[in-house]
């Protein structure tokens, strides 16, 4: 999963990029990424930018990886580093398609209902074929494009004429900007926050469904994370289904001050094992034992040192514990509390001890 706020690499490249925004709309897989402008030496001199500007550049999650696929002392490329090689004429464009094109020019990857193309790995014949180039731009990305310097046959790399170094492996290298569209240096960012609810995949920061109780992700698994519930120390292990991105409109104007305990057992948001008490004003009929005459309510959530009040609609909330969600009571207790300790520890070691002034 790509956060924000994380660093990773241009896959292929020895380029390092920090991860500002994410796009959760499966329908543009694409992340804002910042690296510096470095010294692009050119044939006629070097280029007058500052190197230390910051350019913002937004990349697919196809074009970046964790880890660095190449050993940055040997210029070499990891074992885990795989491509296909082009056998055909290099196309004009790749990126997001509504159609799937030849596949056997185009990796494709399904995004929704379009299908996200990459280009296979160009040969030296495709980049050398006419006259040495004098730039080449990695994944057709206009900002990601640099004087070419040398090429390296044994290891298959193409060095670029820069400071600091810039290394990328010939299947990820274009001779032209196949990928224009993703436009030059921009802090805009047209891609709207959408719902994850439902979605398989951990949410970094989110919502519990149905609610506004803002939580993070502190321990990611395929099927069931460890969420923290923000401005307290509640931990709770969630189903990554249970988790979205964005809380549903309430349109409250209810005074908190005014709230009234509802005298009854304690609830169950979506089932879950995790009881919370509810909160309602005086002219709520849930304070009569009959259902919500409001489409939403509160709920406390209570910690050691904090707590806070947070809206949740009426229909999410039950009496009893789902049968699929059972099993959560007891989910790894052990790696909660070891998490907890830890967290504990490291918040103690934040604590600066004065110092002593002679």
């Amino acid at each position: 999963m790509i956060k924000a706020g994380s660093y990773m690499y241009i896959r292929g490249t020895n380029i390092e990029v920090g991860i500002r925004r994410v796009s959760s709309d499966p329908e543009n897989p694409y992340a804002q990424c910042v690296f510096r402008y470095g010294r692009k030496i050119w044939k006629k001199g070097k280029s007058r930018v500052n190197p230390c500007k910051h350019i913002v550049q937004k990349i697919p999650f196809f074009c970046l990886t964790h880890t660095c696929d190449l050993d940055l002392r040997r210029h070499k490329l990891k074992n885990s580093f795989t491509y296909t090689t082009l056998e055909m004429k290099m196309p004009m464009r790749e990126g997001l398609f509504d159609t799937r094109l030849d596949p056997e020019t185009y990796d494709i990857y399904p995004c929704g209902s379009k299908f996200f193309h990459i280009m296979k790995g160009p040969t030296p014949e495709h980049i050398f074929s006419i006259i040495q180039p004098q730039q080449l731009s990695i994944y057709g990305i206009q900002e990601l494009t640099f004087p070419f310097h040398y090429y390296e046959p044994n290891s298959k790399m193409i060095v670029f004429n820069t400071k600091p170094k810039r290394v990328a492996h010939i299947s990820v290298v274009r001779s032209s900007m196949t990928m224009a569209f993703l436009g030059k240096h921009t802090n805009r960012w047209p891609h709207p926050r959408v719902s994850t609810a439902f979605d398989m995949r951990p949410t970094e920061i989110g919502y519990i469904r149905g609610s506004n109780i803002p939580v993070s992700c502190i321990i990611e698994d395929p099927l069931v994370s460890l969420y923290k519930i923000a401005g307290t120390d509640i931990t709770m292990w969630l189903p990554n289904e249970e988790v979205c991105c964005l809380w549903p409109n309430f349109d409250c104007s209810d005074d908190i001050e005014q709230l009234v305990k509802v005298q009854r057992p304690p609830m169950y948001l979506n089932g879950l094992p995790y009881a919370f008490d509810i909160y309602a004003l005086k002219s709520n009929d849930i304070h009569k034992g009959k259902p919500s005459s409001s489409t939403f309510v509160f709920i406390m959530c209570k910690s050691d040192d904090a707590r806070c009040t947070r809206a949740v609609r009426a229909k999410h909330l039950s009496h009893r514990i789902k049968e699929e969600y059972a099993y959560l009571k007891h989910y790894k207790a052990d790696e909660a509390h070891a998490w907890k300790k830890d967290n504990e520890r490291r918040l103690d070691n934040l604590q600066s001890k004065p110092i002593a002034v002679a």
